[in-house]
């Protein structure tokens, strides 16, 4: 009898071990954002407006290059791998496997492009991928299934160049400047510093800046756009209508104009489409047509 219930133990015990040494089923949810490699985890990113505002900003003009870079937002790494510019639709980047090497997470990625005689939108493309990982993760390294290793592109190193409208100083290391009609905050250098001592508030400013590695927009250089009266011209024709939000037309001597402004809700007032108009503006260095000014006319 004592043998018998021994015996029992025993294989009690014995199924046991065995059921806590094996693994617990996936129902696909669990693995996702998983390698088989190893278990670091990440999770790809569709949307970039979820992303940051300062990230988003640096992933539009980064996109045209080859490469990946790294930021850090609260608790985690937003790596954003990038296959540079194509001539066409029809290419890609995906995810092949994440694995960490000697201390260095190596992500691998798999580039398509389109097939021989395959229909692609003749338009240019910016294959991306945006992957976040816990923050304890510093060190990475990018390569694609050929083996071709990505280039490193600090955030620092790519320089964006933008008009908007000064709205002022917020302290002595702080200004606000408006792109697209929203008000963002910038860093200021030491020569940037004294530059905004010359500007006037709510004035039309050319600038460039990048983006530090605490994600802060810091302004290398900043002028103020001149429109003096002998570089404007004054038209008269009729209001088409807006646009977008800081655009509108206007038709002169039969010919359909297009005009910016990023104030462009007050500069239009009681403007209706089809009024009779006359309008001042300047062409600024990317050829686009500022609007200065638009009135009606009898």
């Amino acid at each position: 009898m004592k043998k018998l219930i021994s015996l029992t133990l025993i294989c009690l015990m014995t199924f046991v071990l065995i059921a806590g040494c094996t693994p617990a089923k996936n129902n696909g949810e669990d693995r996702d954002g998983y390698t088989d490699e190893n278990k670091i985890p990440y999770k790809e990113i569709k949307d970039t407006s979820s992303l940051p505002k300062n990230v988003e900003i640096f992933i539009q003009s980064m996109k045209k290059q080859r490469g990946f870079t790294n930021f850090r937002d609260e608790n985690t790494n937003i790596l954003v791998i990038s296959s540079g510019e194509k001539t066409t639709g029809g290419y890609g980047i995906d995810v092949e496997s994440v694995k960490e090497v000697g201390g260095i997470v190596e992500v691998v990625v798999k580039e398509t492009s389109p097939e021989k005689g395959s229909v692609v939108t003749e338009v240019l493309t910016y294959p991306f991928i945006i992957l976040k990982m816990p923050m304890t993760l510093e060190s990475f390294k990018v390569i694609n299934t050929e083996g071709e290793e990505f280039t490193y592109i600090p955030s620092s190193r790519l320089n964006i160049s933008e008009n908007g409208i000064y709205v002022g100083q917020i302290d002595n290391n702080f200004v606000e400047i408006k792109i697209n009609g929203e008000s963002r905050t910038f860093m200021l250098t030491d020569e940037t510093r004294e530059t905004i001592e010359e500007l006037g508030e709510n004035r039309q400013i050319e600038f460039t800046y990048y983006i530090n590695e605490n994600n802060q927009l810091v302004v290398t250089y900043i002028k103020e756009i001149d429109h003096w009266e002998n570089a404007s011209k004054t038209e008269t024709g009729t209001y088409v209508g807006q646009i977008d939000n800081f655009s509108i037309e206007v038709t002169i001597d039969g010919k359909a104009k297009a005009f910016i402004n990023y104030e462009m809700d007050r500069l239009l007032k009681d403007i209706k489409e089809g009024d009779k108009v006359e309008v001042k503006y300047s062409k600024n260095k990317q050829g686009q047509l500022e609007l200065i000014r638009i009135e009606k006319t009898d």
